[in-house]
């Protein structure tokens, strides 16, 4: 039964939210443009138990919060799926805008033009007629100097009927991207 909720809950998260918006942070404001990258390498977000709550979520029994140990190892199993889920749809998104994307388990391999997005998930909330999910995104380009920030932002998507949450981190790259012009403005946006 819990495999069956958090299955539902990880597809609800990121797949389920209605409504949507994307807060800028930073943003690259250089002079020069950035070659097109080689790869873009997509990490699962971070995360941890304290920003998952599921108190109210379908299939997991009311009152559990008493229970610390086993509820923190239920987020944060339900953390990383979703962790794991926004990373898949995030390269395939990426992919469908023409970026080399793919996902990332180690640092990058120098000599190659490499973009890097990573973040954090700031909530998770799955209720039992809403769910809510907020990410802080960073884009980075590898340099021989180390990374540098091109990109910074937050999302918040919430509801439960349209895809958002990689669909907005997509749309901004795809920006970044379309700025600096290594996709057509058609495909950027």
């Amino acid at each position: 039964m819990r495999r069956a909720a958090l299955s539902l809950l990880t597809g609800t998260l990121l797949l389920g939210c209605a409504s949507a918006q994307v807060e800028t942070g930073r943003s690259y404001a250089g002079d020069q443009a950035l070659p097109r990258p080689d790869v873009v390498l997509v990490y699962d977000f971070s995360l941890s138990s304290s920003i998952i709550s599921l108190d109210s979520a379908p299939g997991v029994e009311p009152g559990r919060a008493q229970q610390a140990e086993a509820y923190s190892e239920e987020q944060l199993k339900l953390g990383r799926n979703v962790a794991s889920t926004l990373a898949k749809q995030l390269v395939e998104n990426l992919r469908a805008l023409g970026l080399p994307a793919e996902r990332a388990y180690a640092p990058p391999l120098s000599g190659r033009h490499t973009l890097m997005v990573t973040g954090e998930f700031v909530e998770i909330d799955s209720g039992t007629k809403d769910t809510s999910v907020r990410t802080r995104t960073r884009v980075y380009q590898v340099a021989a100097t180390g990374p540098r920030l091109l990109e910074e932002f937050e999302t918040a998507a919430s509801g439960s009927k349209k895809p958002r949450t990689a669909e907005q981190i997509s749309q901004r790259i795809g920006t970044l991207a379309s700025r600096q012009g290594w996709i057509s403005q058609s495909t950027g946006n």
